[in-house]
């Protein structure tokens, strides 16, 4: 096709004949050119406007205003699809597997599937769950071992109690000493084992008859004891009234406002050598370990030596 001038504006041909062509003037002798030169280039199929400012022709579009058949889509996995422009071209994304990247769809709240992702919002990721099983993580030698003095102290009740039929823990302690854990799980006083007591208190000297007053100071209590009834023996017969008083160490000496005995029960002896008496009812029965005793004769005939034995059961 031969060089077709259409104007000073527009003109076509080949490209041999475009770079052979140079619109006049050139250069403007000031200012910016008076005229806008355009070449359609048939051979490439280009439309050029000559530059003025630095003489030459430059391209304003490829391909009649397209992208060349020759050039190609390049792609990497996971895009798949690519090619040159001779044919129309399909792009997708291979799905996503543990060896390769790829789409992931998304699954719907508590879908379970190994082909989806779940979303943050899924219900499984804020409710409660059953843990899997994974006691033998907390035995001894697993990875997460428990501590049996590390756990939550147990409820008041025998649920771990050790039977004649399973091992457990003791049972609770009944706080009495005079108790211990036998055989079948329980606790009970051992067999043959004596926990009778008795506190003996020699008064009068056997020669002189026993003044009346305060006679005899026993010492410290040993253990605690029930009394459970009482002895007086005389040497020769004869009457006797004995009071028995008990207080603590730091309110020695006790007092007539420290009697244990029951109005009309004190240990006597009237026209005789000998008495007992076990109905206790209105007395103080129980002696505390590291309390002190006295005994006041309240009233005497005769008698110049007296045993009083107090006895019972003792707890420790």
């Amino acid at each position: 096709m031969a060089a077709t001038k259409i104007n000073e504006i527009l003109s076509r041909g080949t490209t041999a004949e475009r770079n052979a062509y140079t619109p006049t003037p050139s250069t403007p002798a000031s200012g910016p050119p008076a005229v806008c030169c355009l070449w359609w280039d048939s051979d490439l199929e280009e439309l050029y406007v000559y530059n003025f400012v630095t003489p030459g022709w430059d391209v304003v579009s490829a391909g009649g205003g397209g992208v060349p058949t020759s050039r190609n889509i390049n792609t990497t996995a996971p895009l798949t699809g690519g090619g040159d422009l001779s044919a129309d071209r399909t792009l997708a994304i291979s799905d996503a597997s543990t060896a390769a990247k790829g789409a992931v769809q998304l699954a719907t709240s508590g879908e379970a599937s190994a082909t989806k992702a779940v979303t943050g919002t899924d219900s499984r990721l804020s409710d409660s769950r059953t843990p899997t099983a994974h006691a033998t993580s907390h035995q001894a030698g697993g990875s997460d071992p428990i501590k049996l003095d590390n756990l939550a102290a147990p409820d008041d009740n025998t649920d771990l109690d050790v039977s004649t039929s399973a091992h457990g823990l003791q049972p609770k302690l009944p706080n009495d000493a005079t108790l211990f854990m036998n055989g079948v799980g329980g606790y009970t006083a051992p067999s043959g084992v004596n926990t009778s007591a008795a506190i003996e208190i020699v008064i009068g000297n056997g020669v002189d008859v026993i003044a009346s007053g305060v006679q005899y100071f026993y010492g410290r209590i040993p253990y605690n004891m029930t009394i459970t009834g009482w002895e007086l023996v005389a040497k020769e017969s004869g009457s006797i009234v004995l009071d028995i008083w008990s207080d603590t160490y730091a309110n020695f000496p006790p007092t007539v406002a420290d009697t244990i005995v029951g109005a009309g029960t004190k240990p006597s002896l009237s026209g005789a050598q000998k008495n007992q008496f076990s109905n206790l009812t209105n007395w103080t029965t129980s002696l505390v370990q590291g309390r002190r005793l006295e005994i006041n004769v309240d009233s005497i005939a005769t008698i110049t030596k007296a045993i009083l034995t107090i006895y019972g059961t003792r707890s420790n």
